[in-house]
């Protein structure tokens, strides 16, 4: 229901209702709904404003609590960007950490982690 009513599929769309529905299923233990509302998060789509922190958080418990493969390749890619943008000392770390969590999101069946896996190898990095 929390799909339909993002989406709008077979009934009005309203960000508002699915945020609503998918905190509930994920207050029970569903990792897809937790996931579903850190991208709700981020985007700032049914909720009062983006979120990146609380995301960032979501997504982490589900990358390392529940093995979430998408999870896991959304959280990659953010820590990919922010090491990108600050160039830290840091920089060898999190590239480890995104490795770590593309292969688990590419072993999870994320075509995309897969490929960014690749490039990460393939230029050195990985």
């Amino acid at each position: 229901m929390a799909a339909a009513s993002l989406h709008g599929q077979g009934e009005a769309q309203n960000d508002e209702r699915a945020a609503a529905l998918y905190t509930a299923a994920a207050m029970k233990g569903d990792t897809d709904s937790a996931y579903s509302m850190a991208v709700m998060l981020l985007q700032g789509r049914g909720v009062p404003e983006k979120d990146p922190v609380k995301a960032q958080e979501l997504l982490t418990d589900l990358a390392e609590k529940a093995q979430h493969p998408w999870a896991c390749f959304t959280l990659a890619t953010l820590v990919s960007q922010a090491n990108y943008r600050r160039r830290t000392s840091g920089e060898k770390e999190a590239m480890e950490r995104c490795v770590r969590l593309l292969t688990t999101a590419a072993k999870g069946g994320v075509a995309p982690a897969a490929l960014n896996l690749a490039n990460a190898h393939f230029t050195g990095l990985g």
